[in-house]
């Protein structure tokens, strides 16, 4: 069972948060790594701005931004 029953959606993050991870897709990285690095990414903003969005789920919404921002 997921942590959360209501994921969020990418509407409901800043783009001002979207626009950090993607100075962070570094896609020319193995899969792992490079899910690893947008995660960290979450991470860095959280202790930035001490917010508490949960990196996995966030990944998720920037590639949902990502994949309408083309």
């Amino acid at each position: 069972m997921s942590k959360s029953k209501h994921k969020r959606h990418a509407e409901q993050f800043s783009d001002e948060l979207f626009w950090f991870m993607d100075a962070h897709n570094f896609d020319d990285m193995s899969d792992g790594a490079w899910w690893a690095t947008l995660e960290g990414s979450v991470w860095a903003w959280n202790e930035k701005h001490k917010t508490h969005f949960d990196e996995n789920e966030t990944v998720h919404a920037y590639l949902e931004w990502k994949g309408k921002n083309k």
